[in-house]
C-alpha cells in the first residue's frame, strides 16, 4: 500500500545522514521513479525532505521534524523490543505482521538506538510455553477470532467430559490465551449466560450472519480473573502436609501458590504444616511423591495410604 510507504520512507530519512534513492527504492522495492514521484508528494503534503548534493548525498529530513519522530527513549525502545508478541498470539496470525512492524520503527529510530534494538532481537528470546507442556491443536480458533472481531454468533459444537454436546449458537465476546493453552468467554441464551469454552474442546464452528453487540458493562480481563477463582475454589482438592524445616524451603519452591495456609511457628518436634490445594487427588499424588521424603501426608488419610501404594508399585520395577 502506497501509505504504508510513505510512512516506511519518512522512517528510514529519520536519520542524521542522508539516504539516497537507490537504497529507498531497494528498501521499498519499487523503481527510483516512483521514489522520486513519493518524495515530491511527502514535500507537497508540507514534510520537508532536502536533497543533499554531492557523493555523501541523497534525502534528508529537516532537524526538527526528525527530534519529533524520534520519540522513544533509551527504556522505551529496550522495553518495546524486549517484550515482542506473546507467543500464543501468533496462533491468531499476527506474529508476521507484528515482526514487520518492528522492524519498520527499527528503521526509523535515531543511530544511537538502534544498534541497541538489533542486539535485543539477536540477544533476547522469550519462550512463553511451559516445560513439557504439549501444544494444543486449535483448528478452529481462526473462526472464532473472525466472528469475534465481526460481532457474528457461531454455532458451536463442543466436548466436555469426552461427551460431544449438541450444537448450541453463541455469542465469542472474547478470547484469553493462559500459558499455551486458548480460550473462548461467550454468551448463550442471555447476557447473563457466559461460559467458558476451552478452544481445543471445539469440534466444529460455522460462523452465522446473525450479529450481536458485546455489553459495554462487559469487562474480558475482569471476567476472567473472578472465573478463575471460582474455578480454582470448584476444583480444589485440599491436602494437610507436615514439612521438617530443613525441607520447608524447598516445598515451599516446589509447590508455589498452591499453599493456602501455614500454621506457625513450628511444632515441637521442629516441623511445620501446611494446607494445599490442588486440582485433583491424582494432581497431589504426582506433585507429592516428587517431594518424596520431605513431605508426610496428614489428611485425608486415603490419599496417604494411596501415596504409599504408588510408591510399592514404583519399588516393584526394581
Amino acid at each position: 500500500m502506497r501509505a504504508d510507504r510513505l510512512l516506511r520512507i519518512l522512517l528510514m530519512l529519520n536519520s542524521h545522514q542522508p539516504v539516497t534513492a537507490n537504497q529507498l527504492a531497494e528498501r521499498m522495492e519499487v523503481s527510483k521513479r516512483t521514489i522520486y514521484r513519493d518524495i515530491d508528494d511527502l514535500n507537497g503534503a508540507g514534510i520537508p525532505i532536502y536533497a543533499v548534493r554531492g557523493q555523501q548525498g541523497g534525502f534528508l529530513l529537516n532537524r526538527e521534524l526528525r527530534e519529533r519522530l524520534s520519540f522513544l527513549n533509551h527504556a522505551e525502545i529496550r522495553d518495546l523490543f524486549i517484550n515482542r508478541l506473546p507467543g500464543p498470539l501468533i496462533d491468531l496470525g499476527a506474529g508476521k505482521n507484528f515482526e514487520t512492524a518492528l522492524r519498520k520503527i527499527l528503521e526509523g529510530l535515531p543511530v544511537k538506538h538502534r544498534h541497541e534494538a538489533d542486539q535485543l532481537y539477536k540477544r533476547v528470546h522469550l519462550d512463553p510455553v511451559h516445560w513439557f507442556q504439549e501444544k494444543e491443536s486449535v483448528p478452529w480458533l481462526p473462526a472464532i477470532e473472525s466472528a469475534m472481531w465481526e460481532n457474528r454468533c457461531i454455532q458451536l459444537t463442543y466436548s466436555f467430559n469426552r461427551r460431544v454436546l449438541q450444537p448450541q449458537i453463541v455469542r465469542p465476546y472474547g478470547l484469553v490465551a493462559k500459558s499455551n493453552i486458548w480460550y473462548m468467554v461467550g454468551a448463550t441464551a442471555s447476557e447473563m449466560d457466559i461460559h467458558v469454552y476451552r478452544v481445543s474442546q471445539v469440534q466444529y464452528v460455522k460462523v452465522t450472519s446473525e450479529r450481536f453487540v458485546c455489553p459495554k458493562a462487559f469487562d474480558l480481563a475482569q471476567y476472567w480473573i473472578k472465573w478463575c477463582l471460582e474455578h480454582e475454589h470448584s476444583q480444589a482438592y485440599s491436602v494437610i502436609v507436615k514439612v521438617p524445616k530443613r525441607h520447608v524451603a524447598r516445598v515451599q519452591e516446589k509447590l508455589g501458590n498452591r499453599i493456602q495456609h501455614i500454621d506457625s511457628p513450628f511444632t515441637r518436634n521442629g516441623k511445620m504444616v501446611f494446607n494445599v490445594h490442588f486440582l485433583s487427588e491424582e494432581d497431589a499424588l504426582g506433585h507429592l511423591l516428587q517431594l518424596g521424603e520431605r513431605v508426610k501426608v496428614i489428611e485425608p488419610d486415603e490419599l496417604g495410604e494411596k501415596m504409599v501404594n504408588r510408591a510399592k508399585q514404583i519399588l516393584s520395577l526394581y
